[in-house]
């Protein structure tokens, strides 16, 4: 059983901690977002970018679309950049480029995505696929999944 003098030290502090942590929409207001550097070439991408994995692989009616497009556009209104998608996620490059397609910031995505393959010739069709998916020009990151075949594509 707890005291009353204990429960009323708990209580303080709780209060505390809740009055001197900010809130969760001052976070979200925050324009103050954490950058690293590239080291070949100096270009600053925010410490952390958005997966894509389960949220981009669904099927798109309306209100997914809709539901989706909104998540883009905050990921984009707060300084996102980096998109990272997988051919392995199903449906997530596809849905990733309908939406990027429509969005009026898209150059300014820095896309990744992977090749997860055996075969020199099979990683390149594997990657030109997901150009063609994600409807990027270029890839600014193409990353090798659990490093399959990484001697074949790290030449690639």
């Amino acid at each position: 059983m707890i005291s009353r003098r204990q429960l009323l030290a708990a209580s303080a502090g709780a209060a505390s901690v809740c009055a001197l942590r900010p809130t969760l929409a001052q976070l979200a207001a925050s324009t103050d977002i954490i950058t690293k550097a590239i080291p070949s070439s100096d270009e600053r991408l925010p410490v952390i970018g958005m997966g894509s994995s389960r949220t981009f692989d669904k099927q798109l009616d309306d209100d997914t679309r809709l539901r989706l497009g909104q998540v883009l556009s905050v990921f984009f209104e707060h300084g996102g950049t980096l998109i990272d998608s997988s051919p392995m996620y199903g449906d997530a490059e596809s849905v990733l480029g309908e939406l990027l397609a429509a969005t009026p910031v898209r150059d300014k995505v820095f896309a990744a995505t992977k090749v997860w393959t055996d075969g020199q010739q099979q990683g390149i069709d594997q990657m030109r696929q997901s150009l063609q998916r994600m409807r990027v020009e270029r890839f600014d990151l193409m990353q090798i999944h659990n490093l399959r075949d990484w001697s074949n594509h790290l030449q690639t």
